[in-house]
């Protein structure tokens, strides 16, 4: 029975994130652009979530603080007060991939120390919830978004990025899929290959456009082993 709630839970994960394609056009492009948007990607994410499990007896937080210890988790879906699944999410952009493919070291304050942060956390929680996960985001923009209005407007994370990859000459281009799964391979190698990918739990799609620029948002749901 336990198995079966644990699968059932996961289904519900992957089937909400399949869901985010469904918000409206531009709207996660926005976002995207001028802003680390993993929040909002957690209450849109929580929010589907709780309607597709559907029961009293489930609900979905964001932002639990657990009583057991003071960090708070991005998702927790908790049964009669004890979590039974937590997700921690860590929203980037492809050019964190684009880095690793083309052989750049990993950075003390990239995205893989801020996953590993999140795995430490996560690995600290395995006595209190055997279901752990780690949700990744990346945003992709289809071409280089106008950088004098993401840096002086919105002080956009994006602007610096795009700055810094062009002094390292590190390419913008319209990455494929493969290219991105062989980034991300090279960063779960990075991470000690704890991270084990959840069935169905990746994919992109299509975030519509902002400021003249395409989106696209590719994620990955793993499950964290140890």
């Amino acid at each position: 029975m336990a198995d079966a709630r644990a699968a059932s839970i996961e289904r519900a994960l992957v089937e909400s994130l399949r869901e985010l394609r469904c918000e409206p056009a531009g709207k996660l492009a926005f976002l995207a652009l001028t802003r680390k948007s993993e929040r909002h990607l957690c209450d849109l994410m929580a929010w589907r979530l709780q309607r597709r499990v559907c029961s009293r007896a489930l609900l979905v937080r964001c932002e639990k603080r657990l009583q057991r210890e003071d960090a708070s988790v991005d998702i927790a879906v908790m049964r009669d007060g004890e979590p039974i699944a937590l997700v921690e999410a860590k929203q980037g952009y492809t050019f964190d991939l684009a880095r690793l493919v083309l052989g750049h070291s990993p950075t003390k304050n990239g995205i893989e120390a801020d996953v590993r942060k999140d795995i430490e956390k996560q690995r600290c929680r395995q006595s209190i919830c055997e279901r752990r996960y780690i949700l990744l985001f990346f945003a992709h923009p289809r071409s280089v978004p106008p950088q004098g209005v993401l840096r002086d407007e919105y002080h956009s994370p994006l602007a610096k990025w795009v700055e810094k990859a062009r002094a390292k000459g590190i390419p913008t281009p319209d990455w494929d899929r493969e290219t991105l799964d062989r980034g991300f391979r090279r960063l779960s190698e990075d991470l000690g290959g704890c991270l084990h990918p959840v069935c169905d739990g990746h994919s992109d799609f299509d975030a519509g456009d902002a400021f003249e620029t395409n989106v696209r948002i590719f994620y990955w749901l793993l499950r964290v082993g140890g």
